[in-house]
């Protein structure tokens, strides 16, 4: 009996040696999605994402949105004072469509706060997706509009300068000034008197 208890106690060890390691357990999906999943939203991408979450990410949209806006209405407001006319109509044309893009955020995040209190989901995923859709674009457009300025720094006040070359071994006179042709002579015809009719017998 001594024996076979002994043998049980060293062959647990060995047992749990040999038993495969359990698989650990699929981890649920992350009920925060990653900022790269709200790429090209949509709102069966939006259906996925809990309302809590849509909140928080809507009002982080929104103050993306407005330090965006801020910043362009900055430099528009520097071109004007330096009276670039150039560099002004370029943030000016992008500015315009990040005020409009901006209002249609704010209200598509008052209609995503109002359906997710009436617990309509199919309505707060489509309001979510447009808030977040319009904060893309304005961030996209505040970029081309840095971009803008940036091309714009090569222009001296407001014109561009053009340089001409001359190659080497042209005539030191201009050549496309040329004296005029000398009159030609032009001699009269020799006009003679017709005779007269002789005289008849």
């Amino acid at each position: 009996m001594v024996r076979g208890a002994m043998a049980a106690v060293l062959m647990v060890p060995a047992l749990a040696w040999a038993a495969p390691t359990p698989a650990p357990k699929a981890s649920s999906p992350p009920s925060e999605p990653r900022s790269a999943a709200f790429v090209g939203m949509t709102p069966d991408a939006a259906a996925q994402i809990p309302d809590a979450k849509k909140l928080e990410v809507a009002e982080q949209t929104l103050k993306t949105i407005r330090k965006t806006v801020d910043r362009i209405g900055l430099r528009s407001d520097e071109a004007r004072v330096e009276k670039d006319v150039n560099k002004l109509n370029c943030l000016n044309a992008q500015l315009t469509q990040m005020k409009g893009l901006a209002k249609v955020a704010n209200q598509a995040n008052d209609a995503l706060v109002d359906a997710i209190a009436r617990k309509d989901s199919a309505t707060a995923n489509t309001h979510f997706a447009r808030v977040v859709i319009a904060g893309e674009k304005v961030v996209r457009m505040g970029n081309e509009a840095d971009i803008c300025v940036g091309q714009l720094a090569y222009l001296v006040d407001g014109q561009t300068t053009v340089e001409v070359g001359e190659p080497e071994g042209l005539p030191g006179q201009d050549v496309t000034v040329r004296p005029l042709p000398p009159a030609v002579a032009v001699t009269p015809p020799i006009v003679r008197p017709r005779p007269a009719s002789p005289s008849s017998p």
